[in-house]
């Protein structure tokens, strides 16, 4: 009985570590957002009738994310790099994240080089278009 118990907490505590990492709550400045979010009049002379939608920054932050990311920064961060699919020029292309080694390296498969930007954007070298 007690070995069920303590298989319970030790997943608990699994969910509730996976799910509370800080990198869901980092915020990346990106050239994308607009001079009204970089404003710095104070909060009261800004439109306040319209409710922030935090959605859009979220799915762009997610959306590019090309490892799940544990702890730690740099050389010491623990992470673990998730599958890249992509699909060009009639080709399937399946890879890990890790082999961009973080940004430094591109990734050939056939006739294809993919690279990746510091916003974690994957483009085909040649303009293919990606899928």
């Amino acid at each position: 009985m007690g070995y069920k118990l303590l298989l319970k907490f030790v997943l608990l505590l699994s969910v509730i570590f996976i799910f509370s990492t800080p990198s869901f709550a980092e915020h990346h400045e990106d050239s994308h957002h607009s001079e009204e979010e970089h404003s710095t009049e104070p909060a009261e002379n800004k439109n306040t009738s319209e409710l922030y939608n935090p959605v859009p920054d979220i799915m762009h932050h997610i959306a590019d994310a090309h490892e799940w990311h544990f702890w730690g920064e740099g050389e010491d961060a623990v992470s673990i790099p998730l599958p890249v699919i992509l699909y060009a020029d009639g080709n399937l292309d399946i890879f890990m994240s890790s082999a961009f080694h973080h940004g430094h390296s591109s990734v050939l498969k056939g006739s294809r080089e993919y690279t990746i930007d510091h916003h974690g954007h994957i483009h085909e070298k040649n303009g293919a278009q990606i899928f």
